[in-house]
């Protein structure tokens, strides 16, 4: 491997080349989340943006509303949680008075979402549990249709099985409201 180096306004850039058999090949000296554009690596553009505001998500059969408050430039998520009571007055979510607190984290380059579920009181019946999954988006006409889906499990009290979920929201192409 031969390295050279390119002085640019009293700046020391170094660049690599790689040898092989084959035709010689150039390799960046950039990390593998960025891409060189000139002499300055920048990061990868992100493919996957996570809307923020109201989702409807199913946990292991029980429907609940999942609140995306924010989701900052470095991908750390924040937000609530809490179920719907189904037919028989049952939820194993928290409830809208005392919502799970979620915090978490979201990579726009591959789509993936991982966070945590704490209650916000620790006497009622929910646990902290962790969720992850993938985003995916559908366009149709002028709305597009996102899904979140994935796995979570039960960590404390006491650690539980995996259990399935999924999370979906719709937004008109020009934004989403909730």
């Amino acid at each position: 491997m031969s390295l050279t180096t390119l002085i640019v306004a009293g700046n020391v850039i170094p660049m690599g080349n790689a040898q092989s058999p084959s035709p010689q090949t150039q390799k960046s000296i950039c990390p593998l989340s960025e891409s060189p554009v000139g002499l300055v690596c920048v990061p990868l553009p992100s493919v996957y943006t996570l809307p923020v505001g109201k989702w409807q998500i199913y946990v292991n059969g029980f429907s609940g509303i999942l609140n995306v408050s924010s989701v900052d430039k470095m991908g750390k998520v924040q937000g609530t949680m809490y179920g719907v009571m189904n037919n028989s007055g049952i939820t194993l979510l928290c409830t809208v008075v005392h919502p799970c607190k979620i915090d978490g984290s979201f990579d726009g380059k591959t789509g993936r979402l991982a966070f945590t579920s704490t209650p916000t009181i620790e006497t009622f019946v929910p646990t902290h549990q962790n969720y992850t999954g993938y985003l995916s988006k559908k366009v149709e006409l002028d709305i597009k249709f996102y899904t979140l889906i994935g796995v979570g499990r039960s960590y404390s009290p006491d650690p539980g099985p995996l259990f399935g979920w999924y999370a979906i929201k719709s937004c008109l192409v020009t934004g989403c409201i909730g």
